[in-house]
């Protein structure tokens, strides 16, 4: 798809179907520019998919850094293996903690 508006505003975007977990979704990606209230043009690149919308360009706001004591921690938990779940909806008080000093 390629558009582009009277005012400036201009897009491209391409996409494909994907099967997720055996369900049929599309997956796309794409640019837009436009102009802002300020006089400037934007660019913004994105991907859309199973993963969510992710937007790409300059003037978007960024998280800041994980600190390194979580990413240390977030490491090391991928590390586990997966525990498994208990599906007999039995509401009991077993209590069930793991604890990482960091």
């Amino acid at each position: 798809m390629n558009y582009e508006g009277g005012d400036g505003t201009r897009a491209i975007q391409d996409g494909q179907q994907i099967f997720v977990n055996n369900q049929a979704g599309t997956a796309s990606q794409g640019q837009y520019t436009y102009q802002g209230d300020d006089g400037k043009t934007y660019s913004v690149s994105y991907t859309a998919d199973e993963n969510g919308y992710r937007p790409s360009a300059d003037h978007l706001p960024t998280p800041p850094p994980v600190p390194a004591p979580i990413a240390r921690a977030l490491a090391y938990l991928a590390t586990l293996p997966p525990q498994k779940e208990n599906n007999n909806n039995n509401h009991n008080n077993n209590f069930n903690a793991s604890f990482l000093i960091i």
